[in-house]
């Protein structure tokens, strides 16, 4: 798991100018396609500030890097809208490579923000009020909405320039198809889903180990957790099954399996702890 770097915090007196100069940054990026990279990773800037917050149990800072993020993520989608797609068919084909260059760092951002959100969350359980982790995961959904929404915009930007290519170039879908797998692979994108998928089914398997030893553990103590080890295997065998497909909508399934887990192994964990193991149960 890679720890992302956060430079000034909203904590800092000098928050503000830094945002500045970042703003000034984006705006004498040259290019639709730079304008949009820059924006990404001033994005993921924002992530890693929410993060340090968090971390520090300031909520109230880390509410206003989720607010930041959203604010240059919005202006990316924009700047992503508006690349040129008419014109030759030379310029659709480059715009298509650029748009699939930008989709592999725009569903890096997206799986970054799912693990940092996870991650947060699960160290500060044990730190926080219900209430802080209530506010906590009301400001890492809204920075996860906002990558997702982005990861869709893109997509639906891809499939409109590959329409243009294919009516410029009059190819047939096939064709098209084939060219998009190579332009794919040049530009790290289906190595980058590859990686992708690797990385959720590794954090899936491990969310799956946490509750088998919770269960374990609850099983000692003379709970009955037949059903809930019913529905562990069941989650295995549906991970077992989506591991072999490394398409970007299995790599998300198998996310949210993962998420899904580690929910249950959080309230298993918490009803060792209070006792309440009969109403976990009955959810």
């Amino acid at each position: 798991e890679e720890e992302l770097e956060a430079g000034v915090a909203p904590d800092s007196v000098f928050y503000g100018v830094d945002k500045a100069l970042d703003r000034i940054s984006l705006a004498l990026s040259r290019g639709k396609t730079a304008k949009t990279e820059k924006g990404l990773k001033i994005a993921q800037e924002r992530l890693a500030e929410a993060q340090k917050m968090a971390d520090e149990g300031k909520l109230e800072e880390a509410e206003e890097a989720q607010k930041e993020h959203e604010e240059v993520l919005t202006e990316s989608e924009t700047t992503l809208e508006e690349l040129e797609t008419n014109g030759s068919v030379e310029k659709s084909k480059e715009a298509l490579e650029e748009v699939s260059e930008l989709q592999n760092k725009v569903e890096s951002h997206y799986d970054k923000v799912r693990e940092v959100k996870e991650t947060i969350l699960e160290r500060q359980r044990e730190k926080m009020s219900p209430e802080q982790i209530a506010k906590l995961e009301q400001v890492f959904n809204k920075i996860q909405e906002k990558a997702k929404q982005v990861d869709q915009r893109t997509e639906e930007k891809k499939d409109k320039v590959k329409l243009r290519y294919k009516t410029l170039s009059e190819k047939t879908d096939a064709e098209v198809e084939t060219e998009l797998e190579q332009i794919e692979e040049k530009v790290n994108l289906k190595e980058g889903r590859e990686e992708r998928h690797s990385t959720a089914v590794a954090r899936t398997e491990k969310a799956l180990e946490k509750a088998k030893e919770e269960l374990t553990e609850l099983k000692t103590q003379g709970k009955d957790v037949t059903e809930l080890e019913a529905q562990v295997a069941n989650s295995e065998a549906l991970l077992k099954e989506l591991k072999a497909n490394k398409s970007k909508k299995v790599t998300t399934d198998v996310d949210e399996l993962g998420n899904e887990v580690s929910a249950v192994a959080r309230r298993l964990g918490d009803a060792k702890k209070e006792g309440n193991f009969e109403e976990v149960k009955a959810e």
